[in-house]
């Protein structure tokens, strides 16, 4: 009920007052409930870079002492992350500290001021105050709570406080602002979604000044904004003179329907602290168009894997001493879902050779695939099987659910069967499985990452050993032969290795060949001709060569046919269609994130095409991960793709509870 006022106006009644008053609290206690979830990711962040403080910082400074850690100041229960997710943070802190050196050496200006903008407890202004000789000034900025909290953590330790020197006498505001000033170092109390009070805040610390550089950092704090009350910010800070801009944030480069997306974004929703820009700004184009449009004239951005990609090869071997290491896919795919930006209204750069070729291929076509339900789909949910058609059945070995398995699945078209074997096997991945001479031959693989075996066992209704490997192989191939079993990469030593069927007893046996030594290749065989794409070199390079082999005797010649960049793969699976045409799927590439439209490609190695199959949109939207996964093909050249998932960062696991076929038009 309204009631009217004399002057005609209408005064809202106290029922109305009442509900306005409840909501305006209800949304109080909502955005302070998304600020502690969004505060809550600090937490999971700093301890994962103090985890690559404690393992990388000792290899690649060279000091084994604790002098270099700063980490430990504010975690007080450290964590040994996995190796990935290690790596990954490495990359992260890495590009963001080279961006600044590049931007610090560059610049003729008196004083630098650093400003992090979402600090949470990271201790970047400690390391740089120490470390660097020319005169710096560094400003934290966060939520009040937060920065309260981390003012705490340096008071309580005398080597952050020798750092920065003596506090003020007197901070200037004790909420909701400057919160803690020294001659080098400021900690500012701000929720970024007050335009009005960063503004205040920037201009009380004097940054508007020709004799200063100022540096923005932004490390995946902006983007838990909405653009409404981001981009105001990322505006702001334009205006400042010879300002730069650093933002380390999400992607979604091949849409947000890609498995790994999808699960990050799924992650981040499941937590409450949503990830608010990506979707807006889901590619590189999309972020520097963003830039440039709220006012910085030189923009230039990459993904984080491409920044991995311009490393020395000294920085990438000693990384890969730190810790055996073999989460290639999971990394990749990590690395090519975040961009390291930046902007300026200088000339200054600090990414050479940015722009990004674009390869020409043909136009694609469309495939078609289906999933294809099945009972009992927790057990297929493997990654990194053994697998091998049989019989009419598809049979899975081995691999990762939650731990590694030994045993065996038998699946008859949508039922699947799980055997246990009497003479238990050892609980391995990366293995591989071949039908040869009526038998499945079970060969190599590994435990943990950097113990590969020589174990090979003949697998079925008699489960017997055969000889071991003349040495360990793991993420290999194997193909069943006129001359025997052979197997390709995966080790340290000769590419091929062959059972041969005419040595008795059974041995293996060294093939001489001038084919370079590759691991996670695709490998086929079919009438008399083999065929090997993708896979890595010891040099950390993916091959985009396919390559055309043959055997005779002890010698197995393998020429080059022709290169591309999307054959260039690591962890995909090649398949035979029909003539010289031939399938490849799946696996990651270390020039893009495979997208709807070339995660499955078509080549010819006589007329040396390589064309695209698009998936439909009906059949993206909950597209299997095709990392770790198996493909089979039966007589009527039906593939069939099987297992397979990744372990997405932080973010979650992905499986695979369903077979996907794949029909191509050429079959």
């Amino acid at each position: 009920m309204m009631i009217q006022a004399n002057e005609g106006a209408q005064i809202p009644s106290e029922k109305s007052l009442n509900r306005q008053k409840r909501k305006i609290e209800k949304d109080k206690r909502k955005k302070h409930y998304s600020d502690i979830m969004i505060q809550g990711t600090n937490d999971y962040s700093i301890v994962s870079k103090r985890s690559v403080e404690m393992l990388y910082n000792p290899v690649l400074s060279g000091r084994k002492d604790k002098s270099t850690e700063y980490f430990k100041h504010v975690v007080k229960k450290p964590q040994r992350r996995s190796p990935a997710i290690n790596r990954g943070y490495w990359l992260r802190m890495h590009s963001i500290k080279k961006s600044l050196e590049s931007i610090m050496d560059q610049s003729n200006s008196d004083t630098i001021i650093v400003i992090n903008l979402g600090a949470g407890y990271d201790v970047l202004p400690f390391e740089l105050l120490e470390n660097e000789k020319i005169n710096i000034f560094c400003i934290d900025v966060d939520y009040p709570d937060l920065i309260s909290k981390k003012i705490s953590l340096i008071r309580g330790s005398s080597e952050l406080r020798g750092i920065i020197n003596d506090e003020s006498e007197s901070p200037i505001i004790p909420k909701h602002g400057i919160m803690l000033k020294t001659d080098n170092y400021a900690a500012v109390g701000c929720d970024l979604n007050d335009l009005h009070l960063f503004e205040r805040l920037m201009t009380e610390l004097n940054l508007c000044r020709d004799d200063v550089c100022s540096i923005f950092i932004a490390e995946v704090s902006l983007a838990y904004m909405k653009p409404t009350c981001a981009n105001p910010i990322i505006q702001e800070t334009t205006k400042f003179p010879n300002s730069h801009f650093l933002l380390l944030e999400q992607l979604l480069p091949a849409g947000e329907r890609h498995p790994f997306s999808r699960t990050m974004l799924y992650h981040f929703g499941r937590l409450d602290s949503p990830l608010q820009c990506v979707q807006t700004y889901p590619t590189i184009e999309k972020q520097c168009e963003r830039i440039t449009n709220l006012g910085f004239r030189n923009v230039e951005g990459r993904d984080l894997f491409h920044y991995w990609n311009t490393l020395s090869a000294d920085i990438k071997s000693k990384i890969a001493s730190v810790e055996a290491f073999d989460e290639w896919e999971e990394f990749v795919m990590y690395a090519q879902h975040y961009i390291v930006l930046h902007a300026t209204n200088s000339n200054v750069e600090v990414y050479q050779n940015t722009e990004k070729k674009k390869e020409e291929t043909e136009s694609a076509e469309f495939v078609k695939t289906n999933l294809i339900p099945i009972e009992s789909p927790e057990l297929i949910q493997r990654k990194f099987a053994a697998c091998q058609s049989f019989e009419g059945d598809i049979v899975l070995h081995g691999g990762l659910d939650i731990t590694r398995s030994n045993t065996t699945v038998i699946i008859k078209g949508n039922r699947a069967t799980e055997i246990t074997h009497n003479d238990p096997l050892s609980r391995l991945m990366c293995q591989s499985l071949t039908n040869h001479n009526g038998k499945l031959h079970l060969s190599g693989g590994r435990s943990a990452p950097g113990r590969p075996t020589t174990e090979c066992w003949s697998i079925g209704k008699i489960q017997q050993k055969l000889p071991n490997l003349l040495e360990p192989r793991s993420r290999h191939c194997a193909v069943s032969t006129e001359h025997g079993l052979l197997l390709f990469g995966g080790c340290n030593g000769d590419a091929f290795c062959l059972l041969s069927d005419a040595n008795l007893p059974a041995a293996w046996k060294n093939m001489s060949s001038s084919m370079p030594n590759l691991e996670a290749a695709a490998m086929c065989y079919h009438d008399g001709l083999g065929l090997i794409a993708g896979g890595m070199l010891k040099s950390g390079t993916i091959n985009g060569t396919v390559y055309k082999f043959s055997i005779q005797n002890d010698t197995v010649t393998a020429k080059p046919i022709f290169q591309h960049k999307l054959l260039a793969r690591y962890g995909s699976k090649v398949v035979h269609l029909k003539g010289p045409e031939y399938i490849l799927i799946g696996g990651v590439s270390f020039h893009q994130l495979f997208n709807q439209e070339n995660w499955l490609v078509k080549f010819n190695i006589e007329t040396m095409a390589v064309i695209p199959l698009k998936i439909s949109d009906d059949d993206w939207n909950n597209f299997p991960m095709l990392v770790g996964f198996n493909a089979t093909v039966d007589e009527t050249s039906k593939i069939t793709c099987i297992g397979g998932g990744a372990v997405c960062f932080a973010f979650g696991s992905v499986s695979n509870p369903q077979l996907l076929t794949i029909v191509h038009s050429s079959t």
